[in-house]
């Protein structure tokens, strides 16, 4: 049973529980908002408060995660809950002037069985001795406290409430729809404006405004509102300027707690010292996460253990900590803090600490340049740290080391292609040109990236740049360099089919001694050029020796790159299945969206090669679908302004088979198709344009035809079912998530008339 406030009094609110309690009476609604993305939070929560050995609960988190939320929906829900017994509610927000903690909770505890208070930062120090007593005194007494941070008390479990996902730099519009901060913008913004829809053309401004603004409810909920009178364009542009700005009051009982978003921040910075803050000062540097090392490599020695420092620090809920994929613990600093303590302090800026933190992130990208065999792993780290080596650049030619932001992004671009944003990286290169006195390695090297990045769309620009480079380089003598600039060169043969030039260029890359890093991208060129002069037997050796090469280095995406060769080796040469199979091997080393460009690359590889194995015209519309998905992913990467030349481009092949596709269907036809794929995950239309890959008749087939009721990614999913694999293990196989799976199974069962997975198989067994 709920408690409530004093109900001779008729009101739009239920009060606080216990009469006795001075507690404010109105901070329990009747009608709640709806909770976004905070399912799991909220079921992990009530099995935590639940369990037997939980006594103390305290959820913590920073200023405006939405803790005051996540209490009244505990509230509301543990009410109903029989075994939770009588729940009592206090908000220590609403205390008076002069109120003692002890006579805001008052008696009404010893009656209740559990007890949730919010803003217990508020009096932190006399609430800890209060509710220590309460435990003391009824065995049976469960406490949930919300608090900005733990209140160290002997047997207190601490609940780290962390911001709602964020959509990532490169996600399409199928990631941003789905992501919960998204969501949660979306359903503040209808309640001032009830027509608000996410569209393509403000997907980008709405998932930046998340990300600027972390993921925090409250002030998302104050960005929201805003809708009323601005775009989210316009929006986005206010929140990049100053986000502290953003006004309270607007937008729901929630966001009425503060008149603004930089005096919640002002208030979560209250009991810090002054030692503190200043290791807070100079962590505002990192853009991203950190770990202890990098945090100590910058702030430099103090007094006493550094790591006691970011404990309280994390304690108070100013920094957050996660664990990543490898298991390596991070910290980082919301961008809305990092801001505002930029914004408000005072001392000049820490120029010894700044050269700290670009030497720290010197020495990581030299590691990863060295490192053999493990470039998915260094790639995936690197991208991690995607804000914090732009920042590193930027910061080395304002030193005046032009020459030091030249090497940086040569080593970056060793192990990654996609590091930095093609933008970033090229005003950090032109700015170092335009320097006058450089070394003449240097200025090769900056000649050598620009050239990469004008590669796709200024090909006669990206060959004088390299063959300036090549030059310097073979003055110095420099074989890796030289074989560097060969592959480049053939590359840009390559993309505008001077296949003799090609092969001239990327002959000699393969030959240098010793192997330049990314030998393996020239060896796949050449095969790429073999395959076009229809010399399929030296494609196929030229693709292996790629393939093991990529693997050798661990290079999972530069292994999918080799595989869509021989893909198309083998179906060039017949072997269907052998392609097919190629093309699900490569698929297996992609991830969306970390792999983006290579995954549209096999996508337009798969439109080409459809036509080729059936021209029936339900497989043009198949085609039609598979090259709407390519052209929609190719377009929303051109809306983020990233130049940046596609690994090995089909461009010509590509706009010839979408004149045909037209043709075949329709320009109406086709454009529906294009408007519809921005909803369809890429790697799920990859995966299916994999199982169309059939020749003329086979859909006639007894098998095919028994496949009826059942797409053909239904059955497919049926027939992994029928091998023993699990969900995971079939998502795995399929490149879909575990959830799509679990989707599949139940259309498959309801179309079936199966009750369990056992029928499944067996009716996979009796078809096939």
């Amino acid at each position: 049973m709920l408690f409530r406030g004093n109900e001779t009094e008729p009101s739009k609110y239920a009060g606080t529980a216990g009469t006795t309690s001075r507690t404010n009476t109105q901070t329990i609604p009747y009608w709640l908002p709806t909770m976004v993305g905070r399912e799991r939070e909220l079921t992990d929560l009530k099995k935590i408060i639940m369990a037997p050995t939980s006594r103390l609960v305290t959820v913590t988190g920073p200023v405006g995660v939405g803790k005051t939320r996540l209490a009244l929906q505990l509230v509301s829900d543990l009410g109903q809950e029989p075994a939770c017994g009588d729940v009592r509610f206090y908000d220590l927000a609403h205390a008076g002037a002069g109120d003692g903690t002890e006579d805001l909770l008052g008696p009404a505890p010893l009656h209740a069985n559990l007890v949730l208070i919010d803003h217990c930062e508020e009096d932190a120090a006399a609430l800890s001795g209060v509710i220590a007593r309460m435990l003391g005194t009824r065995t049976d007494l469960k406490i949930v406290a919300f608090s900005r941070e733990p209140l160290g008390i002997c047997g207190e479990l601490v609940f780290r409430l962390a911001p709602l996902a964020v959509p990532a730099h490169d996600a399409g519009f199928v990631e941003v729809a789905g992501s919960p901060s998204v969501a949660l913008f979306l359903n503040a913004a209808r309640a001032t404006r009830h027509d608000f829809r996410l569209t393509g053309e403000n997907a980008l401004s709405v998932a930046e405004i998340c990300r600027e603004l972390d993921g925090l409810p409250l002030p998302l909920s104050m960005a929201a509102a805003r809708v009323k009178i601005f775009s989210p364009n316009d929006i986005h542009d206010q929140v990049h300027r100053d986000s502290a700005e953003l006004p309270g009051g607007s937008c729901g009982a929630f966001s009425n707690k503060y008149p603004s978003l930089g005096a919640a921040l002002e208030k979560s910075l209250l009991g810090v010292e002054g030692g503190e803050l200043a290791v807070l000062e100079k962590l505002t540097m990192f853009r991203g996460g950190f770990t202890l090392e990098a945090a100590e490599s910058v702030v430099g020695s103090g007094q006493g253990p550094f790591y006691r420092v970011i404990e309280h620090l994390l304690d108070k809920s100013l920094l957050l900590l996660t664990e990543c994929a490898d298991g390596e613990l991070e910290f980082s600093m919301l961008r809305t803090t990092r801001a505002y303590i930029a914004k408000r302090t005072t001392s000049t800026a820490d120029t010894a600490a700044a050269r700290r933190y670009v030497a720290y992130f010197y020495k990581i990208a030299e590691k990863a340049a060295a490192a053999s065999g493990q470039r998915r792993y260094w790639r995936d780290r690197l991208a991690r740290y995607r804000d914090d080596l732009s920042q590193c650049c930027r910061l080395l030619i304002e030193f005046g080391d032009h020459c030091g932001a030249v090497r940086l992004l040569h080593l970056l671009r060793g192990c990654s292609t996609s590091v930095l944003a093609a933008c970033d990286e090229r005003r950090i290169l032109e700015a170092a040109l335009s320097r006058g006195s450089r070394p003449a390695l240097q200025k090769a090297m900056a000649l050598q990236l620009l050239g990469a990045l004008d590669l796709a769309h200024r090909p006669e620009d990206a060959r004088r740049r390299l063959l300036d480079a090549l030059a310097t380089v073979e003055r110095l003598h420099d074989q890796a360099e030289i074989g560097r600039c060969h592959a480049l060169l053939g590359r840009v043969a390559l993309t505008v089919d001077d296949l003799p030039a090609a092969e001239h260029h990327l002959g000699t890359a393969i030959q240098a001694d010793p192997p330049f890093p990314g030998h393996h991208h020239a060896l796949r060129d050449l095969a790429k050029v073999r395959l076009l002069e229809k010399d399929l037997e030296q494609a196929e050796a030229l693709g292996e020796r790629s393939l093991r090469a990529a693997l050798d280095a661990g290079d999972g995406p530069a292994a999918a790159l080799s595989l869509f060769v021989l893909a198309e080796s083998a179906v060039e040469s017949g072997d269907l299945e052998g392609g097919r199979g190629r093309l699900a091997q490569a698929l297996s080393f992609l991830r969306w969206p970390a792999d983006r460009e290579e995954i549209i690359t096999g996508l337009e590889l798969v439109a080409v090669l459809l036509p080729r194995v059936s021209t029936s015209i339900t497989q043009w519309q198949r085609t039609a679908k598979v090259l709407a998905a390519a052209l929609a992913a190719r377009e929303d990467a051109a809306g983020r302004n990233d130049d940046r030349a596609a690994p090995l481009p089909e461009s010509a092949r590509v706009g010839e088979i979408t004149g045909r596709v037209k043709q075949k269907i329709g320009v109406v036809a086709f454009s529906r198709e294009v408007a519809e794929s921005r909803y369809s995950p890429v790697t799920e239309v990859f995966s299916d344009a994999l199982l169309w890959m059939t020749p003329d008749g086979d859909e006639h087939l007894p098998g095919r035809r028994s496949h009826a009721p059942l797409t053909p990614r239904e059955f497919e999913v049926a027939r992994l079912v029928s091998q023993g694999l699990t969900n995971r293990a079939i998502g795995r196989r399929l490149g879909i998530a575990e959830w799509t799976v679990v989707n599949h199974l139940r259309k498959i069962m309801k179309k079936l008339d199966c009750s369990s997975r056992l029928l499944v198989a067996k009716w996979v067994l009796d078809t096939d």
